[in-house]
């Protein structure tokens, strides 16, 4: 808070004829309603803000783990599998997927129930599966 010496008609207190004000940069704001005058300023007991910053601080503290987060998406977007459709009976499929890893496999028959089968990797791109009596369906690979 700065204090203005009254020099015109502004309502000061009559003890000490002073009026509080207000100072921020270069503005003076005063309160009430005074109009515009033309005031002289003397600093009686000026202030200084000092902003400045020293070297960070050390480490604080591992906090507690926070919740577990929302599920994530269905997974569209992701590395492309390889769906490999066998629509002529056999007993034995082989998958050419070309996906240069080993996948996972998905089997099904044409109704989409789960079928089981002895998978034997070939090498990163190929596979084949062997069912005990001849089918058809799809393989998934992921």
């Amino acid at each position: 808070m700065a204090v203005i010496r009254r020099t015109r008609a502004i309502a000061a207190s009559p003890a000490t004829n002073t009026v509080d004000v207000s100072v921020t940069q270069n503005t003076i704001s005063v309160p009430g309603s005074i109009g515009t005058a033309k005031v002289d300023v003397k600093v009686i007991r000026p202030s200084v803000a000092i902003n400045a910053s020293g070297p960070p601080g050390p480490q604080g503290a591992v906090g507690p783990q926070g919740p577990q987060g929302p599920p994530g998406s269905s997974g569209s977007g992701g590395s492309a599998g390889y769906v490999h459709n066998q629509p002529i009976l056999a007993s034995t499929w082989t998958v050419i997927h070309n996906l240069g890893k080993h996948p996972a496999v998905f089997v099904e028959d044409q109704g989409g129930s789960a079928m089981y089968g002895t998978i034997q990797y070939l090498d990163n791109d190929t596979l084949t599966i062997t069912f005990f009596r001849s089918t058809t369906g799809k393989a998934n690979c992921t």
